[in-house]
C-alpha cells in the first residue's frame, strides 16, 4: 500500500508540474530574435529546443535552429532571426527527437526567393541564378535539381553554398538538355525555402547496343553519345521489367569523364535485358536500350531419354490417373506403354482419357536441355485421344506442347489456350498416326513454337508428355537432338 501511494503522489506530482514552452509574442519580424520561455523543465542535462517548419517531421534536417538548454528548468532563451514563415518551438529531453512540448508561432517579412532572368538554356551555357531577400544561417544553400526528383543529397546535380550572400547572382556550370529547376534550402536543410523551374536545350544523350540479339557467350557492347553532367555517371545492365534499385544490377560501369564512346560488359545468360544510362550516381534513367540475349546452339549428338531396353521405367511418373506408366516386352522388344483411363465428368454423355503422365530425369528434376530442340521418337498406335509432347521454358514463360490426334481426326488447327497460370500450345497430328503400326516422329519445337507465339523463343526443354494409350499403343526411343 505504501507503495502505491508514493507512485500515485509521484504521478500527481509529474501532472501538476509538466513543462511548458512559449514563445514572448505570436509573431515576430524578419529582423527580431525569437525568445522562447521554458518552465518546469525536468530530465537529464542534454535537454534542448529546437526551431522547425510548420509540419516538418522530428529530425535533425528539418532543425531550422537549436539550443541546447543544459539543466534549464525555468526561463528563457534566444534564437536568431528568421526568415518569413509559420514554425514551432518544440522541446525535446536527453538528446532525444522525442517531443514533449510545442509552441506554435509566425515570422512575418518578404520571404527569399530564386529568380531567374532567363528559363531556357543551350547546354553550353551557364546557368544563372539571383537571390532575393537570403535570410537565415550561414549553411543556406541552392541546388539544381532534374524536375520530379525528390530533395535528396543524391538528386543534387550541383549545389552552391551561399555563406553570407543574401542578395545577387550566383552561378552554376552547364547542364545536358532536360527539365531542371534550382531549389533554395536553409540551414543545411533538405526544405525547400523557393523552387524556380528551367530547360536547357541541346541533343539529349543516347545508349545504343551493336546488335539488339547477343549470344550468350558474346560480350555486351553499349554505346554512348552526348553524355553529359558530373562525374558520377554510369550504365547498368538489368533484366527487363526490373526496377532502377542497385539489388536489380546485373553490371555496371562508371563512365567518369566519357562523353561519347563504347562500353563493354561480360556475356550474360539467355533472357530479355536493358542497358540504362544514369547520371550523378543516381537512380534515375536518363534513357535506355533494349536487347534480348540467346542460347548459343551447339550441334551435339541425340540425347536420348527414353530406350525401353533397359527394362526400366526410371524418370516416368504420373500426373494425372490411377495407373503407372509400363516397360513391357513386345516382339523380342522392349515398348513404353502408358494405359488409358477413361472418365465421365458430370454426367456427360462422353468418356474423357484423363490419363497423363510425365518425363523427366531420374530423380524427378527438369532436363533443362538448352542446346536441343527438336523432338524424335517412335510410336505404335493408340487411342483418338492420343496427345504426346513437351513442357519448355521460353522467353515468355513455361509452355505446355501437345501433338493431339484428337485434333487432327476433327480437321483443327493449333490452338492456345490459358488455364490459370498453365499456357497450353495443341497442335494436330494425323489420325493415320494411330494406325499402321510404328511411325517415326519428329518435330521443330522453334518452329511449331512461333505458329502461336511468333515472338517467343524457347530457353530450353524441361520433359516429355504422354496422354494414356489403348490396344497397341506404345512409344519408345524419346530423344532431342540439334538439328
Amino acid at each position: 500500500m505504501r507503495i502505491l501511494l508514493v507512485t500515485l503522489f509521484s504521478c500527481i506530482l509529474t501532472f501538476l508540474h509538466a513543462a511548458t514552452i512559449n514563445t514572448d509574442k505570436a509573431e515576430f519580424n524578419d529582423d527580431e530574435n525569437i525568445v522562447v520561455s521554458l518552465t518546469d523543465v525536468i530530465g537529464e542535462h542534454n535537454n534542448w529546443v529546437g526551431l522547425f517548419r510548420v509540419g516538418a517531421p522530428n529530425q535533425w534536417g528539418s532543425v531550422v535552429a537549436e539550443n541546447w538548454v543544459g539543466d534549464l528548468e525555468n526561463g528563457t532563451i534566444e534564437f536568431p532571426p528568421l526568415v518569413a514563415g509559420d514554425y514551432e518551438a518544440r522541446l525535446f529531453y536527453n538528446e532525444s527527437l522525442n517531443q514533449v512540448e510545442k509552441t506554435t508561432f509566425h515570422v512575418a517579412g518578404e520571404p527569399g526567393k530564386l529568380i531567374m532572368n532567363q528559363t531556357t538554356y543551350t547546354e553550353d551555357e551557364e546557368i544563372q541564378v539571383t537571390l532575393q531577400n537570403v535570410q537565415g544561417p550561414r549553411n543556406n544553400w541552392v541546388g539544381i535539381f532534374r524536375v520530379g526528383t525528390t530533395n535528396t543529397w543524391g538528386n543534387a546535380l550541383q549545389e552552391n553554398w551561399l555563406g553570407n550572400k543574401r542578395n545577387g547572382d550566383i552561378s552554376f556550370t552547364s547542364l545536358m538538355p532536360g527539365q531542371y529547376e534550382a531549389r533554395l534550402f536553409y540551414n543545411e536543410t533538405l526544405a525547400p525555402e523557393s523552387t524556380i523551374a528551367f530547360t536547357v536545350t541541346g541533343e539529349p544523350a543516347t545508349i545504343t547496343a551493336s546488335k539488339s540479339v547477343y549470344k550468350d557467350n558474346e560480350q555486351i557492347q553499349i554505346t554512348v553519345t552526348q553524355v553529359q553532367g558530373v562525374k558520377n555517371n554510369w550504365v547498368g545492365l538489368f533484366r527487363k521489367g526490373t526496377s532502377n534499385n542497385w539489388g536489380a544490377v546485373l553490371q555496371e560501369f562508371w563512365l567518369e569523364d566519357m562523353r561519347n564512346g563504347q562500353v563493354d560488359f561480360n556475356a550474360l545468360p539467355p533472357g530479355e535485358y536493358e542497358a540504362r544510362l544514369f547520371y550523378n550516381e543516381t537512380l534515375n534513367p536518363e534513357t535506355f536500350i533494349s536487347f534480348e540475349v540467346e542460347q548459343t546452339i551447339v550441334n551435339l549428338p541425340p540425347t536420348l531419354y527414353e530406350d525401353a531396353e533397359d527394362r526400366n521405367t526410371n524418370g516416368w511418373r504420373t500426373l494425372s490417373g490411377p495407373y503407372q506408366i509400363e516397360n513391357r516386352s513386345k516382339n523380342g522388344g522392349r515398348v513404353i506403354y502408358g494405359k488409358a483411363h477413361w472418365t465421365n465428368y458430370n454426367g456427360q454423355h462422353y468418356t474423357t482419357n484423363d490419363a497423363v503422365y510425365i518425363l523427366t530425369k531420374e530423380d524427378g528434376s527438369p532436363w533443362n536441355n538448352n542446346q536441343q530442340f527438336f523432338l524424335e521418337l517412335d510410336t505404335h498406335g493408340g487411342t483418338a485421344c492420343f496427345s504426346l509432347g513437351v513442357e519448355v521454358k521460353t522467353k515468355q514463360g513455361y509452355r505446355t506442347m501437345l501433338f493431339s490426334v484428337w485434333f487432327g481426326r476433327k480437321g483443327w488447327g493449333p490452338k492456345k489456350s490459358i488455364y490459370g497460370t498453365n499456357v497450353e500450345l495443341v497442335y494436330p497430328l494425323a489420325d493415320t498416326y494411330r494406325h499402321g503400326g510404328w511411325h517415326h516422329l519428329r518435330f521443330d519445337l522453334q518452329n511449331y513454337l512461333e505458329q502461336l507465339e511468333p515472338d517467343n523463343k524457347i530457353y530450353s526443354v524441361e520433359a516429355f508428355i504422354l496422354t494414356g494409350q489403348t490396344g497397341n499403343g506404345r512409344i519408345d526411343n524419346i530423344k532431342l537432338l540439334s538439328n
